[in-house]
């Protein structure tokens, strides 16, 4: 059901490249209309053209990798067929898996390591659940906003926008600018609504989804998150921003327990306070 409609999107909105391109000139010649009385007139023409000239290549470049994007994951239709298969033999010896994983760890790296590879599990477990639950439902909630709008790609740039959102603080503010240069081909007020839009779901996530779902799971600071965003960006693009926040928690787990070692914090093999990750389950 969903991915027919994906892709259903997706061409109509490649569809609407020539339409957007027009539209960004026609922004162009009204700017230029309303600077023709100043004095830097011919300063900002070039500065408009050269705006323009960027928003049309970022946007076709953006359609492309999107285009070639889905071409390329439905293209490995196998890994698909066998992800049922793999996922019943998991699920199926998972308990066994853990307990025997759990005594290996204990052998190799003894008790105070396991207790730390567990808090790795258990950090990345919820916050890789709970991230994925909240762009669903981000997702849907900003389809159905954009359908109630009239949007004949709603669902495209809906889903879009809740990938977006993925990437903490910048993510929302990435994923509103596709639908607003969409909102552009009905009128201005279509862009007011789609920035009360975004606006009105973010604050429900900030507010209610993400604590309710998330909470603190990672235990960084703001400032933290923000430097792992803009470094894990530079270096390793979008995937960097959305993985960069898990692996700073991971890397602050791990210097912990060094740190614990290192000024003997351990005593017992356990440390006072940790969680136990066990599950209830028998050893």
């Amino acid at each position: 059901m969903v991915i027919p409609r994906l892709l259903n999107d997706l061409t109509r909105a490649l569809q609407k490249i020539p339409v957007l391109v027009d539209e960004f000139h026609k922004i162009e010649r009204a700017v230029n209309r309303i600077l023709s009385h100043w004095e830097m007139w011919p300063q900002w023409k070039f500065l408009t053209s050269e705006v323009t000239r960027r928003s049309e290549l970022w946007l076709r470049r953006f359609m492309i990798d999107l285009a070639e994007s889905a071409v390329n994951l439905f293209s490995q239709t196998l890994y698909f067929i066998l992800v049922p298969l793999i996922s019943y033999y998991i699920s199926r010896d998972y308990p066994r898996m853990k307990r025997t994983t759990h005594h290996w760890l204990e052998k190799h790296f003894g008790e105070h390591w396991t207790q730390t590879f567990l808090e790795i599990d258990a950090v990345f477990r919820l916050y890789i659940r709970g991230q994925l639950l909240v762009t669903l439902i981000v997702g849907l909630l900003i389809s159905i906003g954009l359908v109630l709008m009239g949007f004949e790609i709603a669902f495209f740039l809906g889903m879009l926008a809740g990938i977006f959102n993925l990437i903490p603080y910048f993510g929302p503010v990435m994923g509103a600018i596709p639908v607003i240069v969409f909102a552009l081909l009905k009128s201005p007020w279509h862009v007011v609504y789609v920035i009360l839009l975004f606006f009105g779901v973010n604050q429900l996530e900030v507010m209610y989804l993400a604590p309710k779902i998330i909470g603190g799971s990672l235990g960084l600071h703001p400032l933290v998150v923000i430097y792992l965003v803009l470094a894990g960006g530079k270096v390793f693009g979008l995937w960097g921003m959305i993985f960069a926040v898990p692996l700073g928690a991971l890397i602050l787990i791990i210097f912990k327990s060094i740190y614990e070692i290192a000024f003997g914090l351990v005593n017992t093999g356990q440390i006072p306070g940790k969680p136990d990750f066990n599950d209830g389950e028998p050893d």
